[in-house]
């Protein structure tokens, strides 16, 4: 199956990049569009996560979709689409909420809310000093949402974390 991608992000609601190979790296954010999408709805062919930003599967149909920054009420997309993936530029963690309707009537709504979840941060090969300034709000994070979280870091930091923020499990990479 193929399908059109688009594009988009909160700080500006034009399209950066439209139809897009399946398949194809995205430039900006350099996640394949193929990769499984991991939360389904009861709508037949509608599934969304936030592995990397949000993407969001429309299925083919007459659908409108309305995306927001929920806590800003930032409005980042609307529009009618079929058979397409949205997937935001924006990569770090926004609090996502969508309405997707079918002939005017609202179909499905999500509020993105990691409170009670699982949530995992996975450290991108960067500098140390980015990677050690990051651990403090990894842990506020986990703090202010009540989540369990987990971290992808190389070894030598798995102790630093466990000994300064022992809520936290590590992963190697």
């Amino acid at each position: 199956m193929t399908w059109k991608q688009n594009i988009f992000s909160p700080r500006n609601s034009e399209f950066f990049l439209d139809y897009i190979e399946p398949g194809a790296f995205n430039s900006l954010g350099e996640l394949p569009s193929t990769r499984p999408l991991t939360i389904g709805t009861t709508v037949k062919g509608l599934a969304f996560d936030f592995n990397c930003g949000l993407r969001l599967k429309i299925p083919a149909g007459n659908y409108h979709v309305k995306i927001f920054d929920h806590d800003s009420e930032t409005l980042c997309f609307e529009g009618n689409v079929s058979d397409t993936l949205l997937i935001s530029i924006e990569k770090f963690f926004v609090r996502w909420e969508f309405f997707i309707y079918r002939k005017g009537k609202l179909l499905f709504h999500y509020i993105l809310n990691p409170t009670g979840r699982k949530v995992h941060f996975h450290y991108l090969k960067s500098g140390i000093g980015d990677r050690f300034a990051l651990f403090p709000y990894m842990e506020e994070f986990r703090k202010r949402y009540d989540c369990k979280a987990s971290c992808t870091v190389e070894s030598y930091l798995q102790e630093i974390i466990k000994l300064y923020f022992p809520e936290i499990k590590c992963a190697p990479p």
